[in-house]
């Protein structure tokens, strides 16, 4: 693990940082600005300039041994500022004990687009961080990044009586079969255990036992092969591919998606420059630095699909007015 510099959050200053470029050397990548919750919250947030999602650290939890837990977010948010009194999706990236594992995870997250977007214009990309004066080499790079992953502290997520989550838990194969919206807002789930599959405990337990639960996706129970979400995917990402070299679709994301300018830059170039102005802007709106990550991103594939929901949605209002107007 590389030496590391005081953090400057971790006693109640902002820091301010921006990529930069070195004068004949490569792009370097310096963090984000991370602000403390004006509300005295013990919360940073930090915007980031490469895709429309906010990381937020919520420093609120207490392990049993005193030490702050660190809960850090993806949290989607069209704005610049961010209100956190309104609920928002969260996206949880992770577990830490100290806010400068939370800040260098979240800054190890967003250099993935700050390389991927640095490499495609050509230039050699630099990691130093909004907690360091200078560069990372390649190895200490790569340490920061096995460090970031490892300080996840599934650990320190603790039940009642002080054992980890890990250990306490009971770890079964469920169905969900029904899921209804209550008039206050929750959401009541039904799942279906297989025979002999289902703890003692929980079904001795009285129906107001409140419950801790740690979910994973093995895919659809009539599809024990992931047959049916590979065929899925393939078309996912065929669609990613395919929609920024068609014409209504780069209208509709320069009309909705253009935040950063990329696409209005483009038209003054030749159709390939639009297609990859476009093709960077979707990636930068679904929150992914590459297409492969859309194996493993399911937010990422939501934010695509309720975006390609909206753009035909868009096509079909088109479609009825022209319509309406031929019947004229």
């Amino acid at each position: 693990m590389p030496e590391e510099q005081p953090h400057s959050l971790a006693s109640g200053d902002d820091a301010t940082t921006e990529p930069t470029t070195a004068e004949g050397g490569p792009a370097i990548y310096s963090g984000m600005t991370w602000e403390r919750d004006t509300q005295g919250r013990p919360q940073l947030v930090a915007l980031s300039d490469l895709h429309p999602l906010v990381y937020l650290i919520d420093m609120a939890s207490q392990l049993r041994d005193g030490t702050t837990r660190c809960q850090l977010y993806l949290v989607a948010s069209d704005d610049a500022q961010i209100d956190l009194e309104t609920p928002l999706p969260h996206l949880p990236l992770g577990t830490f004990r100290r806010p400068e594992d939370a800040v260098d995870a979240a800054e190890v997250h967003d250099w993935g687009f700050f390389q991927s977007l640095t490499i495609a214009d050509g230039e050699e990309p630099a990691f130093q961080g909004s907690r360091r004066e200078a560069p990372l080499d390649p190895d200490e790079l790569s340490a920061l990044q096995a460090y970031a992953a490892s300080a996840v502290d599934a650990g320190g997520m603790t039940v009642a009586d002080g054992r980890p989550f890990t250990r306490a838990a009971s770890f079964v194969r469920a169905k969900k079969t029904a899921l209804k919206q209550n008039a206050n807002g929750s959401m009541t789930i039904s799942l279906e255990i297989g025979r002999g599959e289902m703890p003692i405990w929980l079904q001795d337990a009285p129906l107001s036992e409140l419950l801790m639960l740690g979910v994973v996706s093995m895919g659809q129970a009539s599809d024990p092969e992931g047959a049916e979400f590979a065929k899925y995917l393939k078309d996912l990402k065929r669609r990613t591919q395919m929609r920024p070299g068609e014409p209504a679709f780069q209208e509709f994301m320069a009309a909705r998606y253009d935040k950063w300018g990329l696409v209005k830059t483009a038209l003054d170039k030749d159709s390939d420059a639009v297609e990859e102005a476009v093709a960077e802007t979707l990636r930068r709106a679904i929150g992914v630095p590459t297409r492969a990550e859309l194996d493993t991103n399911r937010d990422a594939r939501e934010r695509f699909e309720r975006l390609d929901r909206e753009f035909y949605a868009d096509m079909s209002r088109a479609l009825q007015k022209y319509d309406a107007l031929a019947d004229r």
